[in-house]
């Protein structure tokens, strides 16, 4: 998404609902703009992913309700501590806070209704959309250096899977390293990313995207099987009630995390991990490097695999993982 939604754009989406329609005439007096400028505006809704119904004579309305973000409301449902800030628009929150260090204390979350350059891991694009998403970063800081890292992803997708969990998304599974997969789809990633002197303290920034509504379009550009809430829930949990779950459980599992590492999660992790005993391929790039049985994951999170030249040992690095045909 190379373009960013005018401000005006999202202020009027908040104006209408998916049972009533609102006239133009009502949104134009309502931001003291022309009827014309409305219609303008609202001609770049579908680039972001929403649907405007337009009937003349009757005006405007979401073919789907946007569940809209409300930093408040996501407090007022949460267990823990620590402050929550929502930005209507932004590039990345990820490379925000990683810009404004001073503006976020450990345990801040910071999401936005739209990110324009989400990334992924290995430097994709991640896609998002205004309300058909759930994309956000967590601050959290470790007392030790980097090096004892080791597996935070792992351990961040284990909270990740305790949240869906508990809000009904039960066959919510997890890929190596940084997927969570629902029928071996995908639904949500992460990208964590550091700053701070080697030997510690470090900062992390732990970036997580979930997708919550997928239009057609987005679908086709996107290059892997991926799912998202709206197929498995007649009506989505609230993206507000989620997140508030998903920020308690993740503080739950960086505390331990702090303490113990990954190994206090080494066996919950390789009981949820979708390919478990699954003959694999590690790819680098497009070459495959290594085949072999997914045994499970030592306790600093690097996957063990079983091949017919003995035990192998796979670090995350720039490789990536594919079930073996």
């Amino acid at each position: 998404m190379n373009s960013s939604p005018k401000p005006l754009l999202l202020d009027i989406l908040k104006k209408l609902n998916a049972t009533q329609f609102v006239s133009g005439e009502d949104l134009a007096e309502m931001f003291q703009i022309s009827r014309a400028n409305i219609s303008l505006t609202l001609q770049q809704a579908k680039t972001f992913g929403v649907d405007i119904q337009r009937i003349h004579g009757k005006g405007y309305r979401l073919a789907t309700s946007i569940d809209w973000l409300d930093a408040s409301q996501i407090q007022s449902l949460r267990q823990e501590t620590g402050s929550v800030t929502v930005l209507p628009v932004i590039d990345s929150t990820n490379t925000w806070m990683l810009q404004h260090p001073d503006d976020f204390e450990h345990g801040s979350c910071l999401l936005a209704e739209c990110q324009t350059q989400g990334r992924g891991r290995r430097g994709r694009q991640w896609t998002s959309s205004i309300g058909g998403s759930l994309t956000f970063s967590l601050r959290w800081d470790f007392p030790f250096g980097i090096a004892r890292l080791s597996g935070l992803s792992l351990a961040t997708g284990v909270a990740i899977a305790r949240a869906l969990h508990r809000v009904g998304l039960t066959s919510a599974q997890l890929k190596w390293p940084n997927d969570i997969l629902i029928h071996n789809k995908k639904l949500a990633g992460m990208l964590i990313e550091t700053q701070g002197d080697a030997l510690g303290p470090i900062q992390t920034i732990i970036g997580i995207g979930i997708n919550v509504h997928l239009t057609a379009e987005q679908r086709e550009e996107i290059a892997q099987s991926v799912t998202d809430l709206s197929e498995h829930f007649s009506h989505p949990p609230s993206r507000n009630a989620i997140l508030a779950i998903l920020l308690d459980e993740l503080h739950s599992v960086l505390k331990v995390f702090t303490e113990k590492g990954f190994a206090a999660f080494q066996s919950e992790w390789e009981s949820l991990h979708a390919w478990q005993n699954q003959p694999v391929s590690i790819m680098q790039n497009t070459t495959t490097i290594l085949q072999g049985i997914v045994t499970g994951v030592n306790a600093d999170g690097a996957l063990v695999l079983r091949t017919p030249h003995g035990e192998e040992i796979v670090h995350a690095g720039d490789v990536s993982l594919r079930r073996a045909s």
